[in-house]
């Protein structure tokens, strides 16, 4: 789905499109010839973007998306192809929920105080930016997965305890992931819905494509 599609109601539309179009010609002129010349007009051009307007940051991330397929914008991976960002904030919280099993080990460490440390550090860093997630059952496995690994050992359980995650969940009066980012996600609609008709989020949630989408021949 294009760029552009979304800025109807963005009084900078025009210009970026503008933009979008010569930048696009530079690309392409570039990768063809390679020369000072191309890499002059680029470096020229986003600096009279990042001079005259304020979504800089923005369109850098959107042409990012164009010629690389995916983007990191403002901590959350942007892609063409599929959920990118589950996977990146999935490994930086096993990362982090194994710092904290090494150095808080359940042996020696209370159980709320591990919870503590888990709201405070493991659980933010999963959940930014989750509003936005399109999560399928296989994301979903995984999610509840790599929550309950840790949440396991906080309880000082093994696999052969034969203890249910809600079980678990219940005797560490915990919510489940799944459920916060349920409620993450419609605090974000709600917030949406209370924006002004011509905001760009409310614009994109009520958009519909128009025209017909291509069938390539089997």
């Amino acid at each position: 789905m294009r760029f552009m599609q979304f800025r109807a109601h963005d009084k900078y539309a025009l210009h970026l499109s503008k933009m979008e179009k010569v930048l696009g010609v530079l690309f392409q002129l570039f990768s063809v010839s390679e020369c000072a010349v191309g890499v002059l007009s680029l470096v020229t051009l986003l600096i009279y973007c990042f001079l005259k307007t304020p979504y800089f940051s923005a369109f850098v991330a959107f042409l990012s998306i164009k010629y690389n397929n995916s983007c990191n914008y403002l901590g959350n991976m942007i892609s063409y192809e599929k959920e990118l960002d589950i996977d990146n904030k999935l490994h930086n919280y096993l990362k982090i929920t194994g710092i904290l099993n090494n150095v808080f080990r359940p042996q020696k460490t209370l159980k709320k105080t591990r919870i503590k440390l888990y709201n405070t550090l493991a659980l933010p860093v999963l959940l930014y930016g989750s509003e936005t997630w399109t999560v399928k059952a296989r994301d979903a496995r995984r999610i509840t997965a790599t929550e309950m690994k840790y949440m396991r050992r906080t309880a000082e359980y093994i696999w052969t305890d034969y203890k249910t995650n809600a079980q678990i969940a219940k005797e560490l009066k915990i919510t489940p992931i799944l459920d916060k980012l349920l409620e993450y996600k419609r605090n974000w609609i709600q917030h949406v819905n209370r924006m002004p008709h011509n905001r760009l989020p409310r614009v994109m949630k009520h958009y519909s494509p128009t025209g017909r989408r291509i069938i390539a021949d089997l």
